[in-house]
């Protein structure tokens, strides 16, 4: 609702077609994602939120068949899955790795509805490689030649810093 009605506070809003008015909508909403971005706190408990889902969805694929492909899509809204990736993305390139990412338009901006992140897990025996892609082609383009992978142990932190907060609240 909020960003509906700054949206609406478009000039000439209402004569916009609707193609416009979604980007309208986009921007308001890119607008205040940018600004949650800023507060610590909220990108702490966006990321530990994320990062809880995705430990329990790698927890259940260890029990996945030998051989088997399995999906888990989290669904999620902007600011998310950004904040998630400030915490724990590893890029790795020629010059060495870098956790995380200073502001978000370093990964291309804001997730759009319906983009996602993929992650792919191969395990080969005792042997684990964790790969990480955009599905946004343009996005995808910022990482040509780079490895993009998760800290897992940051996820598994993250995690249990949701659990405890989730504790203090009961």
């Amino acid at each position: 609702p909020v960003i509906e009605n700054k949206a609406m506070n478009y000039p000439n809003y209402g004569r916009l077609t609707p193609l416009m008015r979604s980007k309208a909508r986009e921007l308001a909403q890119s607008a205040g994602y940018r600004e949650g971005m800023k507060d610590d706190a909220f990108v702490q408990e966006a990321a530990e939120g994320m990062a809880y889902n995705l430990w329990a969805m790698y927890q259940m694929s260890n029990d996945a068949p030998k051989g088997q492909r399995t999906a888990m899509p989290i669904v999620t809204h902007g600011g998310f899955i950004e904040s998630l990736l400030q915490k724990a993305l590893v890029r790795e390139h020629k010059n060495g790795k870098e956790f995380g990412f200073g502001d978000v338009n370093d990964i291309g901006g804001f997730f759009k509805p319906a983009e996602s992140f993929r992650i792919q897990v191969t395990r080969t025996g005792t042997k684990e490689e964790v790969t990480c892609t955009f599905t946004d082609p343009e996005r995808q383009k910022l990482f040509v030649g780079d490895k993009l992978s998760l800290d897992w142990n940051r996820i598994q932190e993250l995690a249990e810093q949701y659990e405890e907060r989730l504790k203090a609240k009961k």
